[in-house]
């Protein structure tokens, strides 16, 4: 009976599509929960606040936040992977989690096959900053120091394989030096560390400005292709010589492969309505970041595809290992 069995394939995917339109029409007809990698109280958890508040305006629904901190955001990643793709899952993560944990980790889950993405929300650049007791007070002077002393200075990172981590080897690269890298489980650990004279220098997030502003840390430099906004005295890399140094990071919203098409694209749309809103932007650029550019799932999907290229190489090429 193979045209009978065909019939019912056929019955049976046609079924599937016209509930799937059905739901996507109706939602969201509930709570949806949002995933986030970082642990409470800290940028990325402040970031997907600020988008389950804007969300929850637009959709009239609650948006519940979800930290789930760990594994270079592997653990919320895996938890989201596994979530029904019915638009009531999302998750909020950081480029390193699709780009550079593949390389790293044994990860169970597929940073391409198992999520459709959604957008882009915040770009983020680092800073360099030294501790204020070094007798270094730009980028050229730090370069002379650490060929001077090779293996003498240290750097810490929120972890192996953070953007903080990449940054400094990019940055040893560039510059034939040779720095001692010491990760830590999040960057606040870290610049405590640094606030001690424990470490000498971090390519850390925008969270150190008021510590450079009251005199315990000296920036240096940026790492993005531009002046940060909220630094603007503050040179970038490319600026002080490093001319193809350029590193960022940035936030994306993602849903479990399979969410309806329909409910992807007003996510999207929600994201490019709440980021032309001049007090989000504000809100954003006063955590140190800067708003997304582009809110298409097309744009996202391919800054993903080049980010996990590019670290791929530059961890082959250095001998990282998370091991």
């Amino acid at each position: 009976m193979p045209h009978l069995r065909h019939f019912a394939r056929a019955a049976l995917l046609a079924l599937t599509c016209f509930a799937a339109t059905v739901a996507s029409a109706d939602w969201p007809e509930k709570p949806i929960r949002l995933i986030h990698n970082g642990p409470p109280g800290t940028t990325a958890d402040n970031i997907a606040r600020l988008v389950a508040d804007q969300l929850s305006a637009q959709f009239q629904q609650p948006v519940v936040v979800d930290a789930k901190p760990g594994a270079n955001g592997a653990i919320a990643a895996d938890a989201a992977a596994r979530s029904a793709p019915d638009g009531y899952t999302l998750f909020l993560g950081t480029n390193p989690v699709f780009a550079v944990n593949p390389h790293l980790y044994d990860i169970r889950y597929d940073p391409f096959n198992d999520f459709v993405p959604i957008s882009q929300v915040v770009v983020a650049q680092n800073m360099l900053v030294v501790r204020s007791s070094l007798p270094i007070k730009n980028v050229g002077e730090l370069v002379a120091y650490a060929k001077a002393n090779p293996g003498k200075l240290s750097y810490g990172s929120s972890g192996t394989g953070s953007m903080m981590h990449l940054s400094g080897e990019l940055f040893q690269r560039a510059t034939g030096t040779e720095l001692v890298h010491v990760p830590y489980k999040g960057g606040q650990p870290a610049r405590m560390d640094m606030l001690g004279n424990n470490l000498d220098l971090m390519f850390g997030d925008l969270g150190a400005i008021p510590f450079v502003k009251d005199g315990r840390l000296r920036a240096l430099a940026t790492t993005g292709p531009t002046r940060e906004e909220a630094m603007p005295d503050v040179p970038t890399l490319q600026e002080v010589g490093l001319k193809d140094y350029s590193v960022t990071g940035f936030y994306l919203l993602v849903a479990p492969r399979g969410t309806p098409a329909p409910i992807v694209t007003r996510l999207s749309n929600a994201v490019g309505t709440m980021l032309r809103q001049p007090d989000v932007r504000q809100k954003i650029v006063a955590m140190g970041n800067q708003p997304a550019g582009d809110a298409s799932p097309a744009y996202l999907a391919a800054a993903l595809r080049a980010d996990h290229a590019r670290w791929g190489k530059v961890i082959k090429d250095a001998g990282i290992s998370a091991k």
